[in-house]
Order: C-alpha cells, then sequence, then structure tokens
C-alpha cells in the first residue's frame, strides 16, 4: 500500500479552520500541512488519516479515496502536486518474532546495511531509496495496537523513495495525478517485491554429491555463510581490514554475496519459506487486483 506521501502544491488551497495549528502551519487526522511563499507541503501517512493506522491493508482505492479526501479538505485540485517522497509498504503476519526472521538477512548490494533495535530492524539505503523490514507491532505498542491485531507478530516491510529516485524510477517527475493511475500502482507492488527477494536470506547446507574439489570448497563456504547472521559477519570483517585494498574488498563482498545466494548449495530456513510465502501472496493479491482495474 502507499502510505508516507510528502508533496509539493503550488496551485490554490484553502488550510481547514478546525485544524490543529502549530508553529508551521496545521495537522489534521496525522497529515502537516505547511505553507510556504506559492507553495504548500503537505506530509503524513495516508493510511493514518484514512484508517486511523498503517496495519489494517489499504487497497489503490483507498489511496485514491485518500487523495480525494486532501483534495477536500484543501478545497483545491491536487493532482498537479509533486510527490517529493513515498513510501509503499505491507504488513504480514508471522508465526515467530520478527528478529527470527531479520537476522537472516545479509548484505545488498550497492546498500548501506543497519540493523538497529537490538535486531528487530534492518534496514538497506543508498540515500535516494531504502528499504526496511521491522517488528510492526513493537512500534504500535507505544502508540496502542488495533484490536483485530492483537497477540499477533507482525512484520512491516516497506520501501521509501525520494523525489530524484521517484525520477529515475518512472522517466519523469511524478504527480499525484499519477498516484490515481492503478498502472503506476502496480509498478511499486513489482519493485517492492524485487526489492525484498534482492536480499540474501542465510539457510543451512543442503546435503548433495559433490564432483569435484572446486564444488566441494564452493558447497562448505555456502554453507557456512547460510548460517544466520554469518554473511553479514563475514562481510564486516572484510570491510573493516586494513589488510585488503578497497578493490579486494570490493570484490570479496561481491563473492561472498553469489554464494551465499547459490540455491542449489543452500537450504532455506522454515522460517524464510514461510516469510517468502507471505510476500508473494500479498504481492500476487495486490497485482491481481490492479492489474485488471479499469
Amino acid at each position: 500500500m502507499i502510505d508516507l506521501i510528502a508533496l509539493r502544491h503550488r496551485g490554490e488551497f484553502v488550510l481547514p479552520a478546525y485544524a490543529v495549528t502549530f508553529h508551521r502551519g496545521v495537522q489534521l487526522n496525522g497529515m502537516t500541512f505547511t505553507p510556504k511563499p506559492e507553495v504548500l507541503h503537505i506530509r503524513g501517512s495516508l493510511a493514518k488519516a484514512i484508517h486511523g493506522n498503517n496495519v489494517q491493508p489499504m487497497s489503490f482505492s483507498d489511496v485514491c479515496a485518500g487523495i480525494a479526501w486532501l483534495e477536500q479538505v484543501l478545497e483545491t485540485d491536487l493532482d498537479d502536486a509533486e510527490v517529493n517522497e513515498l513510501e509503499f509498504g505491507a504488513v504480514v503476519a508471522t508465526r515467530e518474532p520478527c528478529g527470527a526472521y531479520l537476522r537472516t538477512w545479509g548484505p545488498v548490494a550497492q546498500f548501506k546495511q543497519v540493523v538497529t533495535n537490538a535486531g528487530q530492524t534492518v534496514l538497506y539505503t543508498n540515500g535516494n531509496t531504502s528499504f526496511q523490514g521491522y517488528d510492526k507491532a513493537l512500534q504500535m505498542r507505544l502508540r496502542g495496537i488495533p484490536e483485530a491485531f492483537l497477540n499477533h507478530y507482525l512484520m512491516r516491510l516497506e520501501q521509501k523513495y525520494k523525489r530524484n529516485r521517484l525520477r529515475v524510477v518512472f522517466g519523469e517527475p511524478v504527480y499525484v495525478k499519477h498516484l490515481r493511475n492503478h498502472l503506476v500502482y502496480v509498478e511499486l507492488v513489482e519493485r517492492w517485491h524485487t526489492a525484498y527477494k534482492r536480499i540474501p536470506k542465510g539457510g543451512t547446507a543442503r546435503p548433495r554429491f559433490v564432483t569435484s574439489t572446486r564444488e566441494l570448497i564452493t558447497w562448505l563456504a555456502a554453507g557456512d555463510l547460510g548460517s544466520p547472521g554469518r554473511l553479514a559477519e563475514v562481510s564486516l570483517e572484510i570491510k573493516q581490514s586494513r589488510a585488503l585494498s578497497p578493490n579486494q574488498k570490493r570484490t570479496m563482498r561481491s563473492r561472498l554475496r553469489g554464494l551465499s545466494q547459490q540455491g542449489q548449495y543452500i537450504e532455506p530456513t522454515d522460517l524464510t519459506v514461510e516469510l517468502d510465502g507471505l510476500v508473494q501472496a500479498w504481492a500476487e493479491q495486490e497485482l491481481g487486483t490492479n492489474r485488471g482495474h479499469s
């Protein structure tokens, strides 16, 4: 679902008189409206504005309804408001605590991996875009979890785009009118799914008959790197080494990622199989619903 958005609107508007005033503008249903000379900045969670939370599923139709609500509140047309930031994500209910799944995640090429909250959050970022998985139930406990989701382990998987990255992805500036296009929504689903699948996930060595010394070494190395957290540990050791040149470090870390993704040598854990299935099912549902959207 499209959740957080940041917009820049240059047309006419009316700030709602019933909104909560603060030093830079006004707030309503979690959305912030900040007027500047000749421009209005709008930022907040569409999901929270419509549903009161961003755990409950939010369809493409809900996104369109959220935009329509913003236009009603501001008494204006937002079609030509530029999208400066966009967050796309989903929440899945897992059998085990989120950290059990996240600790198997390894480094992704061209992204910085950051692990926080005692392993309950794993973030990949390169400046203009990011992808992260984190314990949503843990976050929501501070604000209140919707009753329907009580006593569930909830993982949030979200991808964020800055304006420059959105321009690269779609080949042009992205405006609110694009967010009403179901084909854009489908593109966001597919890119979200691809970003998730790029993350190498640990497992155990898959039993097999090897036919050469080279294959034996590859099998042993892949099996070792498949252990939860092992890929990140070895990658960090290489990164911090003073004995290796930058080029050697890049080559070794690339080789490590390649070994960790050797499916013929690594058996994914039951938790990875479960999470892969949940993500696949969510993506298929969204794509099936919106590819045929009129």
